[in-house]
């Protein structure tokens, strides 16, 4: 049976999480959730938990338990981080080639300035703070489009769940067939 490892692309505020969370038992999925990972590895969230090293350190977690879990051969993987760079992408694509599982990338696609919106409220409700002024705005443009070598399956960040998964259903259906032949 082939597996899949669905990695999310999308800026702060986009929706990841929210797709991630109901994609999860859609796809009978294994979710990793760096944000709350970094939160148990280090406690309150604080400037210096983002880091260059400090963020290696999550990754790398993540990523080693992605690959424990593909390597059971028991489930997908939905790893609910940030991916916009394509080096990024190319890691943790390559950590599902070593465990025989297709990587996906799962773009969030939403605007600017909903996702800032998204961002004020996210504080709000969950205590997730933004310690760097303009920070959505330089994920936004820090985020590469995926290439025409990436499995993609894009996702509109404003639809509601029910069509988001419509969206998803009828992309990866294609891309299955793709790739089971």
């Amino acid at each position: 049976m082939q597996h899949y490892l669905f990695m999310m692309l999308g800026f702060l505020g986009s929706g990841k999480s929210y797709v991630s969370k109901w994609l999860a038992p859609h796809t009978h999925s294994v979710l990793f959730r760096v944000d709350p990972l970094r939160w148990q590895m280090f406690g309150e969230d604080r400037p210096e938990l983002y880091t260059p090293e400090n963020k290696a350190l999550v990754n790398n977690a993540a990523q080693y338990a992605v690959g424990q879990v593909l390597d059971s051969g028991l489930a997908n993987v939905i790893m609910d981080a940030n991916h916009n760079q394509r080096s990024v992408r190319d890691h943790v694509r390559g950590i599902g080639q070593k465990y025989g599982a297709v990587g996906i990338v799962l773009w969030v696609d939403t605007p600017l300035e909903t996702a800032k919106e998204r961002t004020v409220e996210r504080e709000k409700t969950e205590g997730h703070k933004l310690f760097e002024e303009g920070l959505v705005e330089k994920m936004a443009k820090r985020l590469e489009e995926p290439g025409d070598d990436e499995l993609v399956i894009h996702i509109d960040g404003l639809a509601t769940a029910e069509e988001q998964k419509r969206q998803f259903d009828e992309q990866f259906a294609r891309i299955r067939h793709k790739t089971l032949q």
